[in-house]
């Protein structure tokens, strides 16, 4: 099953996109793999450590979620279930994907060998991966101690803050339920709010007359 839902607390936690350039300057190997993926998706953890090369497409700039590995087993998600979604990536994000394939062992390279895994091409825990490789690279970035999912968080809060639709940002993050989503983000940022209040302001504004000239006669119809 996919982990429960955090509460709104919890999705507070994050770090900001500021800090995240910096951690990623400081970070190498499979490590800045998972971070990347984790900031740059909003994907879980265990959904990011259960990817194969089969469900990555860097020319298509997209990655298909279809499994998760979670408490030493691989779950696949039913088609119908809100998991199973297609998530795009950017250009650098891609191109450094292939970069990482290229760099792996011709049966590491194969489309059911995981996107990373460990030197033997087997799925990694997370909680290993946790006190060996993240919590660390914080600690070595001097960021605050927070947990994996503050990535899916933050990428969730720059999602809900932007132009795109809610509709979008609830099919990327893959929750059951778009209550969830709206309650977990909707307008979380100050700036959303804001920017809520520029919108509203602007739809009462009176709008210029455009059927006038700039010395104020009509023109012709």
């Amino acid at each position: 099953q996919k982990p429960g839902v955090r509460t709104r607390e919890a999705a507070a936690q994050r770090l900001t996109p500021a800090q995240l350039a910096g951690f990623f300057a400081g970070l190498q190997g499979s490590t800045r793999i998972v971070v990347r993926i984790g900031a740059a998706t909003g994907m879980r953890e265990g959904e990011i450590f259960g990817l194969r090369w089969a469900d990555v497409d860097t020319e298509a700039h997209l990655i298909h979620v279809c499994q998760q590995y979670m408490h030493g087993e691989f779950v696949e998600f039913p088609k119908t279930d809100a998991g199973a979604r297609d998530i795009g990536i950017d250009p650098k994000l891609a191109a450094e994907l292939s970069e990482w394939k290229l760099a792996q062992k011709p049966e590491h390279r194969k489309p059911g060998a995981l996107v990373v895994g460990t030197r033997s091409g087997g799925p990694i825990s997370a909680s290993n991966f946790l006190s060996r490789d993240f919590y660390p690279a914080l600690k070595a970035a001097k960021l605050p101690h927070v947990v994996f999912h503050s990535l899916r968080h933050t990428a969730a809060t720059i999602l809900a803050s932007s132009a795109v639709g809610p509709g979008t940002v609830h099919r990327i993050l893959g929750h059951a339920s778009f209550a969830t989503t709206m309650k977990l983000y909707g307008g979380l940022t100050e700036e959303a709010v804001q920017s809520a209040a520029v919108v509203l302001a602007g739809a009462f504004e009176k709008k210029p007359d455009k059927s006038r000239t700039k010395s104020g006669q009509m023109l012709p119809v």
